[in-house]
């Protein structure tokens, strides 16, 4: 639930129609591609239709066609990017499993293989740090934040790693929400702050994992 004016909301989330055809499924593209850029600069409390449908240049009818609230296009965007996203993760998790690789370089990999696609992808930092702020869209969050655990979990359990579920889901969400603040901070600076808050975060994870997985 949400505020606003004082009063309990329910936020609706869902679309309230799924673009079939070509034309429509660009529309919907440089809907998200426009609120990605608008977040960046502007941030969620500046965010709103009327500003999205002037700068994508499309009419407001068109964007309601779609979504019922300003909310709604944010989540859109979250899916998008977590999709995106997710296909990333899941290669570094490959890499992980196999015990015949070395932990430690397939993490690095990982990492880096993430700031990698996340700088490629304008908005990225700011739609997360949007769908953070507002508790509807933070549960969407964690879902997806859940999602990335158990793809850990399954990962280490195929390196051999014995320990109770609980644990291992423990260990994961520290690792993975180290990994999002940390990044979220390289990401926020130049080349050279970049490279440097990597370097700490990469000697970080390695030094807490390998209590685990050595």
């Amino acid at each position: 639930m949400s505020r606003v004016k004082g009063k309990d909301v329910k936020l609706r989330l869902d679309r309230r129609a799924v673009p079939k055809q070509e034309r429509a499924r660009r529309t919907m593209e440089l809907l998200l591609d426009t609120t990605a850029l608008l977040l960046e600069e502007v941030g969620v409390d500046g965010f709103n239709t009327n500003l999205l449908a002037e700068r994508a240049g499309i009419g407001i009818r068109a964007i309601y066609r779609y979504f019922p609230n300003k909310h709604a296009v944010i989540a859109a965007l979250g899916e998008r990017e977590y999709a995106a996203m997710r296909i990333s993760f899941e290669a570094g998790m490959d890499r992980m499993a196999d015990p015949a690789n070395d932990w430690r370089e397939a993490l690095r990999t990982g990492v880096d293989d993430y700031i990698e696609t996340t700088c490629r992808r304008p908005g990225h930092v700011a739609m997360r740090r949007a769908m953070q702020s507002i508790p509807e869209l933070a549960r969407v969050d964690r879902l997806e934040n859940d999602l990335i655990v158990r793809f850990w979990v399954a990962a280490v359990r195929k390196r051999g790693i014995d320990l109770p579920r609980a644990s291992l889901e423990m260990i994961g969400h520290t690792w993975q929400q180290c990994s999002v603040v940390l990044t979220d901070r390289a990401l926020a600076g130049d080349a050279a702050h970049r490279r440097r808050q990597l370097k700490e975060l990469h000697t970080l994870l390695t030094s807490y994992l390998a209590n685990y997985l050595d």
